[in-house]
Protein backbone atom coordinates (compact mmCIF):
# COMPACT_ATOMS: atom_id res chain seq x y z
CA UNK A 1 0.00 0.00 0.00
CA UNK A 2 1.28 3.81 -1.06
CA UNK A 3 0.56 6.36 1.20
CA UNK A 4 -0.09 9.73 -0.54
CA UNK A 5 -1.17 12.83 1.14
CA UNK A 6 -0.63 16.88 -0.12
CA UNK A 7 1.99 18.53 2.08
CA UNK A 8 -0.64 20.88 3.94
CA UNK A 9 -2.22 17.62 5.51
CA UNK A 10 1.33 16.37 6.86
CA UNK A 11 1.45 16.27 11.21
CA UNK A 12 2.91 19.48 12.36
CA UNK A 13 5.92 17.37 13.91
CA UNK A 14 6.79 15.60 10.06
CA UNK A 15 10.74 15.13 10.25
CA UNK A 16 12.04 17.45 7.50
CA UNK A 17 15.90 18.10 6.81
CA UNK A 18 17.25 21.31 7.64
CA UNK A 19 18.06 23.88 4.76
CA UNK A 20 21.83 23.53 5.28
CA UNK A 21 22.09 19.92 5.29
CA UNK A 22 24.38 18.10 3.76
CA UNK A 23 26.22 14.92 4.71
CA UNK A 24 29.64 16.49 4.36
CA UNK A 25 28.32 19.37 6.92
CA UNK A 26 31.34 19.52 9.28
CA UNK A 27 29.19 21.60 11.78
CA UNK A 28 26.86 18.34 11.90
CA UNK A 29 29.69 15.65 11.23
CA UNK A 30 32.08 16.19 14.04
CA UNK A 31 32.56 17.74 17.96
CA UNK A 32 35.71 19.76 16.88
CA UNK A 33 34.84 20.49 13.42
CA UNK A 34 37.55 18.83 12.24
CA UNK A 35 36.40 15.49 10.68
CA UNK A 36 35.91 16.31 6.76
CA UNK A 37 37.38 19.05 5.03
CA UNK A 38 38.51 20.41 2.26
CA UNK A 39 41.51 19.98 -0.15
CA UNK A 40 43.08 23.63 1.09
CA UNK A 41 42.59 22.32 4.60
CA UNK A 42 44.04 19.06 4.25
CA UNK A 43 46.70 21.25 2.21
CA UNK A 44 47.78 23.17 5.02
CA UNK A 45 47.46 20.64 7.81
CA UNK A 46 49.99 18.41 6.10
CA UNK A 47 52.16 21.15 4.46
CA UNK A 48 51.82 20.75 1.21
CA UNK A 49 50.90 22.32 -2.04
CA UNK A 50 47.40 22.04 -3.29
CA UNK A 51 48.82 20.18 -6.55
CA UNK A 52 50.47 17.23 -4.36
CA UNK A 53 46.93 16.34 -2.41
CA UNK A 54 45.52 16.83 -6.21
CA UNK A 55 48.16 14.36 -7.03
CA UNK A 56 47.98 12.21 -3.94
CA UNK A 57 43.73 11.49 -4.13
CA UNK A 58 44.43 10.78 -8.17
CA UNK A 59 46.99 8.14 -7.23
CA UNK A 60 44.34 6.95 -4.38
CA UNK A 61 46.93 7.72 -1.36
CA UNK A 62 44.49 10.06 0.46
CA UNK A 63 41.27 8.78 1.09
CA UNK A 64 38.59 11.27 0.15
CA UNK A 65 34.66 10.94 -0.26
CA UNK A 66 33.21 12.89 -3.13
CA UNK A 67 29.14 13.67 -2.89
CA UNK A 68 27.99 15.59 -6.20
CA UNK A 69 30.56 17.92 -6.33
CA UNK A 70 31.82 18.17 -3.19
CA UNK A 71 35.18 16.70 -2.25
CA UNK A 72 36.16 15.78 1.39
CA UNK A 73 39.29 14.27 3.14
CA UNK A 74 39.19 12.64 6.77
CA UNK A 75 41.95 13.70 8.75
CA UNK A 76 42.45 10.95 10.36
CA UNK A 77 42.12 8.61 8.00
CA UNK A 78 44.28 10.76 6.05
CA UNK A 79 46.99 10.73 8.74
CA UNK A 80 46.56 7.06 8.64
CA UNK A 81 47.16 6.36 5.25
CA UNK A 82 50.03 8.58 5.21
CA UNK A 83 51.42 6.83 7.72
CA UNK A 84 52.06 3.27 5.83
CA UNK A 85 54.68 5.67 3.97
CA UNK A 86 56.85 6.87 7.40
CA UNK A 87 60.16 5.18 7.26
CA UNK A 88 62.26 4.57 10.18
CA UNK A 89 65.77 6.07 10.90
CA UNK A 90 68.62 3.75 10.94
CA UNK A 91 69.18 5.41 14.28
CA UNK A 92 66.07 4.05 15.39
CA UNK A 93 65.70 1.20 17.44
Amino acid sequence: MVFFCRFWELPKKALFLPLDWHPLNTKRNSANGRAWVTRESIAEHFGISMRTVANWKRRRILPFVKVGGLVRFNVAKCERALMKFESKSIFDE
